[in-house]
């Protein structure tokens, strides 16, 4: 079990609604939004590089408790003290789902 206790920051999950075909072209459904607390680490530069991220930008590792797959898409954003981030990476790293981790670059 992971230590709850380091999940003192909250972020916010938002996956955009899905595009369904219309007689006006494309309407897009609603969009998914989650607010979770977790553990955010900024990267340092050797960890943008071996990730393939941008240098420039700020890049941060966010761990949280289990949260569905099915929500985290290659669309999702999260929103941390108010900036806006894309998410690169998602990983379960144990077999037990206990623990999330989401790399993911600052948007400017």
């Amino acid at each position: 079990m992971a230590n709850t206790g380091k999940y003192n920051r909250k972020i916010t999950l938002t996956t955009p609604g899905t595009l369904t075909p219309s007689d006006l072209g494309f309407t897009e459904g609603s969009s998914l939004s989650v607010t979770l607390f977790c553990h955010a680490r900024q990267l340092s530069m050797r960890e943008k590089l071996s990730y393939g991220l941008e240098t420039h930008y700020a890049a941060y590792e966010f761990r949280c408790r289990y949260y569905s797959a099915d929500f985290v898409t290659a669309a999702t954003r999260i929103t941390f003290e108010s900036r806006s981030f894309r998410l690169v990476n998602f990983m379960n790293p144990d077999e037990e789902k206990d623990e999330i981790i989401m790399i993911a670059n600052e948007e400017k």
